[in-house]
């Protein structure tokens, strides 16, 4: 092979991958002010609308507010390009879990025990496709996780 043509080839794909990595980078939603935000507007809304649904006497979620655009500030969350973990354990919350939680596609890690949730397991976890982890226990809460298998 030339030469010339092996490093032009080469320099393509340098390009290729470096705009690939750069739109994945990127892949969040924009403001009304074309500002990229860094929570999907999806996700942002089922996390707040999870936390409605608990008291939180000892207010550990108090960085979860509505206005928080970043989800990398909300404590148990971790966030990379989506919320793929959720880790809240043993600071109290009381209520019943949302299923909010379906509109977290691409949660890996559900990790809520230890705390005086209550009420049915929903469903739809077994059906979170993405979901490897699921820490539930010391709650009060009850029914089965049907896993779907996908196809």
């Amino acid at each position: 092979m030339n030469p010339c043509v092996f490093i032009v080839f080469s320099l393509l794909l340098l390009r290729l991958e470096t705009t690939t990595a750069n739109q994945l980078v990127a892949a969040g939603e924009e403001d009304d002010n074309g500002v990229m935000k860094k929570c999907l507007d999806k996700e942002r809304h089922a996390l707040h609308h999870f936390k409605s649904h608990f008291q939180d006497p000892c207010e550990n979620l108090s960085t979860w507010r509505a206005e928080e655009d970043d989800c990398c500030k909300l404590i148990g969350v971790t966030y990379n390009n989506r919320v793929i973990k959720l880790s809240i354990s043993s600071v109290g919350l009381n209520g019943e879990m949302s299923n909010s939680l379906i509109n977290l596609s691409y949660l890996t890690h559900l990790d809520l025990h230890s705390h005086f949730l209550h009420g049915s397991i929903h469903t739809f976890i077994g059906s979170m496709t993405e979901l490897r982890y699921i820490g539930l226990i010391n709650n009060s809460l009850h029914g089965n996780i049907l896993w779907s298998t996908g196809s």
